[in-house]
Order: structure tokens, then C-alpha cells, then sequence
């Protein structure tokens, strides 16, 4: 998904869109009104709206850093012995009567239940 789509998607939320529709109103008010020389309720609604989405697009992306590195960090093989043989086996394959193989220990026979 491209950034700005990302960035987007933090506009999706119920009280964001509240918060979106209270500016507009403040702000046809104060075209309205023209009582103050700047429009300062809608100024401060929309500086919020925008650190909220800010803050969130920043959260979001390092969280998906962080589930990248976690999947780069788990094992995506295994190391088992079968037939008498060691060999590299995608994880998902593994079953309970797999004997692992590990570079430090020496290999050890399935445990039986």
C-alpha cells in the first residue's frame, strides 16, 4: 500500500470523521459570523485531527518494521533428522515424531507419547 494511502486510512475512523465535519461547521460559522480575525476552533479541531493522523501513520509504520523483523527472525526451516539423514524442511512440516538437528547439540531421537 503507497504512503499516502497509509496516511489516508487514518482518516477512516467515526470520531475523526466527527471531528472533520465539527472544522467544516466551525469554520462556516466563522465565514458566517466573522466575529474573530482568525477561525481559532476550527484552526484548533484541524491541528489535532492532523497530529491524531500524523502520530498514527508513524505508529503504523513502525509496527509493520517491527512484523517484518519478526518474520525475517523465525524460522522459516527447520533442520530434522529423517531416514537417518539430516535435512532442511520448511517448518510447517514439522511433526511430533521429528527428530531436530541442532549445529551445537547432538541430534536427539522422537519423543514417544
Amino acid at each position: 500500500m503507497p504512503a499516502w494511502r497509509k496516511f489516508l486510512a487514518q482518516f477512516q475512523d467515526v470520531l475523526v470523521i466527527v471531528l472533520l465535519i465539527a472544522t467544516l461547521i466551525s469554520a462556516v460559522l466563522w465565514l458566517y459570523e466573522r466575529e474573530p480575525a482568525l477561525p481559532y476552533e476550527a484552526m484548533a479541531i484541524f491541528a489535532v485531527v492532523m497530529l491524531n493522523a500524523i502520530m498514527g501513520y508513524i505508529q503504523r509504520s513502525r509496527a509493520e518494521e517491527a512484523v517484518a523483523a519478526l518474520r525475517q527472525m523465525s524460522a522459516a526451516h527447520a533442520s530434522v533428522i529423517r531416514d537417518n539423514e539430516r535435512q532442511s524442511i520448511p517448518a510447517a512440516e514439522v511433526v511430533p515424531a521429528t527428530s531436530f538437528s541442532s549445529k551445537k547439540a547432538t541430534p536427539f531421537p522422537p519423543t514417544q507419547d
